[in-house]
């Protein structure tokens, strides 16, 4: 009767039938690994990009202004206009695949580096395809830094505008710099420079000017293909078999009830 079960005495009883438990978990950690042993193989290739700053232009740093540097880099490089970009020229070259940040493409941070892996079903294309992405990303890197230096060129422009502004205007004009005939222009100019300057940072996308960046290790062809989610599937099919075994014992015990 299901008011007189009792847990306690139902888990003491399914003891005897350790065994029963034990061999259906077993039973069911090999069948998830043959259902993904009879699966299509998966190959990875990894390429490597290491950021690196030139403290002589960014002076002391903290922690947190390092690691916002390098994430930045990392915010580049799996953006979706690289990954859009080079998921045409996979497809240009004849490859069925196309990168997909998360399902196939898959950029990991280790300290001052950024690896970036590619999964297919061919090993060729995984190598092809993590070489095109560190291509276009360090193009786009190298887009973003030219228009930080700009950017970076343009606040000094400004500083200095705007320093000769308040010159202009001082009461002692001991060492004025800038004529009050020339303060119109001064304002346009300063007009001027900070959409310009605007227009530069955004376009920088972040990048500071004084970040380093170089790919220090290409894609190469994998000679054997990963069992990434075979852990996965053998666990999936021991916990099936654990709550199969549960209720096989559940029933024995039952019985002998």
């Amino acid at each position: 009767m299901l008011e007189t079960f009792s847990p306690v005495e139902w888990f003491l009883k399914s003891i005897r039938y350790w065994w029963v438990i034990t061999g259906l978990i077993i039973a069911g950690g090999l069948c998830g690994l043959a259902v993904r042993t009879v699966q299509n193989d998966v190959f990875e290739s990894a390429a490597v990009i290491s950021v690196g700053i030139d403290y002589s232009r960014a002076g002391p740093l903290t922690d947190i202004e390092e690691d916002q540097i390098v994430e930045i880099v990392g915010d580049v490089i799996r953006s979706d206009a690289v990954l859009s970009r080079a998921s045409a020229k996979v497809s240009g070259e004849g490859f069925a695949e196309v990168l997909k940040f998360e399902t196939n493409a898959f950029a990991e941070r280790k300290n001052f580096r950024w690896i970036l892996r590619v999964r297919s079903k061919e090993n060729e294309a995984a190598s092809h395809m993590v070489n095109i992405w560190v291509e276009e990303a360090i193009h786009e890197l190298e887009e973003a830094y030219s228009h930080a230096l700009v950017a970076d060129s343009y606040s000094g422009y400004l500083e200095s505008l705007v320093s000769c502004l308040e010159q202009s205007v001082a009461l002692d004009t001991g060492q004025v710099f800038c004529e009050a005939a020339n303060l119109a222009f001064v304002q346009d100019e300063i007009k001027k420079v900070n959409r310009e300057l605007a227009e530069e940072k955004l376009a920088s996308k972040g990048i500071f000017p004084g970040v380093l960046f170089s790919v220090t290790s290409y894609g190469e062809t994998p000679a054997r293909a990963i069992r990434a989610d075979q852990n996965l599937y053998v666990l999936g099919g021991s916990m099936i078999g654990f709550l199969a075994s549960l209720f096989v014992v559940f029933s024995i015990c039952r019985k002998d009830d």
